[in-house]
């Protein structure tokens, strides 16, 4: 059985619109129709199939079951049989297994919310509206066992179809639910989305594919990532919807439109303004030389993860405020991001800085260091016999200490001097200058030469 998207939604009144020109948009005066994607049952002989959800079953065996309506579109007071199909993963039937049944939303009532599936992995209840009026009933069924489950949108109308009707309903939390009071919510920030359905049915209640359906709004700001968007065989045309942080409107409206029938049905959106939900602090270092600087940066984001609009205001403060200066208080991102400068005052130890903005902040601490003397190696220059190692002294500086030599005809113990004060001895090889250089922490470099000469002859 081919698995196809369910088309889900759980508004209780949508409202369509029928008009012959853009500009006539408007709100009916008569009582709409509810209508939704009716697919006829491939195995049952009529009816429209949901989309089979699976969990590992009975003793780790993948379990499916898939939910179907004998009809999805009806008038009120008639009756809706709903069908579950319960198979394990080779497709073979599941019998003597109980579904449950449960009326998500919608003014509805089910026969029976239990019934055990018979020889054929198939489990029947009876669905009825409880208002005269026309709704729309969200359905569930799953299985106790396995936790496999579908569901399934059907419709009960007060009265029946004399023209095309397009249903445009929102997703704005991404759940693959349509229609519910979160999904008519977006923020101002070019990156949150709401995915937009327009269904097209036509004058027999059936969805209808390749019509270009096109969308619009009352606001400048809104961008669509589909314009048209075609029909599939669901009578679905897709698309994506953003809204620029310029966006100062606190409610917008969306429509879809059919241009050859002049159907058409329209939305209210609830805009939000960005709201800030992070600010992350970074400096180029974290210990610097009394009087010396380091680059800061701070970045703020929004809820949902975006950068903020530019010109938000960043601001920076430093405590103890005697350990160093900000050279902007305050500045306005760009990308979301603002940099500065901190220097470090005369006073040695830890530092914090802090950034906020917009109720959000973060912190950094920088440690300040003492100047360093300058480095050097004692003695800068000394003479030893061939074989003799002679030991050098390091001051100043920042240590580790790197020591090397220009020549390879000469050895060096230890290469590497952890402290300040600390040694190293020079042994060469041939008769010959060595001259030792010696690098530390932040490459600041001293030298010291090493003349090698030829060992006395004994008498």
């Amino acid at each position: 059985m081919e698995k196809v998207r369910n088309w889900k939604m759980v508004r209780k009144y949508p409202r369509f619109f029928k008009t012959e020109t853009m500009a006539s948009i408007a709100y009916s005066a008569l009582l709409v129709i509810l209508f939704g994607l009716l697919l006829m049952l491939s195995s049952c002989g009529g009816g429209g199939a949901g989309s089979a959800d699976t969990s590992e079953g009975i003793g780790g065996v993948t379990t499916n079951l898939s939910l179907y309506a004998d009809k999805m579109v009806t008038k009120t007071g008639n009756t809706i049989t709903l069908q579950a199909s319960l198979y394990d993963g080779n497709g073979k039937p599941l019998s003597g297994k109980d579904v449950y049944f449960d009326v998500l939303s919608g003014y509805a009532i089910l026969s029976n919310s239990l019934a055990k599936t018979d020889s054929k992995g198939i489990a029947n209840v009876d669905l009825n509206s409880t208002s005269i009026n026309s709704t729309v009933v969200v359905i569930k069924a799953f299985s106790n066992n396995s936790q496999a489950q579908d569901s399934k949108t059907v419709y009960f109308v007060n009265t029946m179809a004399i023209q095309p009707s397009l249903y445009l309903v929102p997703d704005g939390d991404n759940d693959g639910i349509y229609g519910e009071s979160s999904d008519y919510t977006i923020v101002a920030d070019g990156k949150d989305t709401i995915e937009l359905n327009a269904v097209y049915l036509d004058i027999t209640e059936q969805p209808e594919a390749g019509r270009a359906i096109y969308f619009g709004s009352d606001s400048e700001e809104v961008y669509f990532s589909k314009n048209p968007a075609i029909t599939d065989f669901e009578g679905s045309a897709y698309t994506t919807m953003t809204v620029s942080e310029l966006s100062g409107k606190e409610m917008i409206t969306v429509y879809a439109y059919d241009y050859k029938t002049g159907t058409a049905d329209i939305i209210s959106i609830n805009v939000m303004p960005v709201t800030a939900g992070s600010l992350y602090l970074t400096s180029s270092l974290y210990s610097v030389e009394a009087g010396k600087n380091t680059n800061i940066k701070a970045c703020v984001f929004s809820e949902t993860g975006s950068p903020m609009p530019d010109v938000t205001i960043i601001r920076y403060y430093v405590y103890p405020y005697y350990m160093g200066s900000i050279e902007e208080l305050y500045g306005y991102t760009y990308d979301g991001c603002h940099s500065t400068v901190f220097t470090a005052g005369d006073i040695t130890g830890d530092v914090t800085i802090t950034a906020s903005s917009e109720g959000v902040s973060d912190s950094i601490a920088i440690t300040v260091t003492k100047v360093p003397a300058q480095l050097q190696v004692t003695p800068s220059s000394a003479t030893t016999p061939v074989g003799i190692p002679f030991t050098f002294v390091i001051t100043g500086g920042t240590p580790p200490y790197i020591v090397t030599t220009d020549t390879s005809s000469a050895t060096v113990s230890p290469s590497t001097v952890a402290q300040e004060g600390g040694t190293f001895a020079v042994m060469g090889f041939v008769a010959e200058t060595v001259t030792i250089t010696v690098i530390d922490a932040n490459s600041k470099t001293a030298s010291a030469t090493l003349n090698v000469v030829e060992s006395p002859e004994e008498e």
